[in-house]
């Protein structure tokens, strides 16, 4: 017969592997924070590429409705519309059916129709332009 060996008790024998080192954690911690370090700039960058270029296309939508209104009772192109504008394009039966907001904050106006529109959501210091092009 054989002899009687005991069984190995497993569990104590891996009771030390079953968690992290303190290590371990620390270097996932410090990825972690090296690609929220990468990603968060990008991220507000493209934030404000979209707010401008909305701004951009709403401006775009202004001068649109301002020619066509132009067009439609016959002005000249000096002729001052900026006490009316938004009361004479914005409606929805008008030119513009819904009023445009700037996603900075900015506010729009119109001096007169042969000008472009201007927007205040420009932030000095900013490469994002909220002008008619975009520049």
């Amino acid at each position: 017969m054989l002899p009687f060996r005991p069984v190995p008790n497993r569990t104590a024998r891996f009771a030390r592997r079953l968690g992290f080192t303190l290590i371990e954690v620390m270097v996932v911690v410090c990825i972690i924070e090296v690609i929220i370090a990468i990603a968060i700039p990008g991220l507000v960058n493209a934030r404000e590429t979209g707010r401008a270029r909305g701004c951009s296309r709403n401006l775009r939508s202004i001068q649109g409705g301002l020619q066509q209104y132009a067009i439609d009772k016959k002005l000249a192109g000096s002729a001052s519309e900026a006490t009316t504008w938004q009361a004479d394009l914005i409606g929805p039966t008008k030119y513009i059916k819904a009023t445009p907001i700037c996603g900075s904050g900015g506010t729009y106006t119109v001096t007169t129709i042969d000008t472009d529109p201007t927007c205040t959501g420009d932030r000095p210091g900013t490469r994002y332009r909220h002008t008619l092009t975009g520049n």
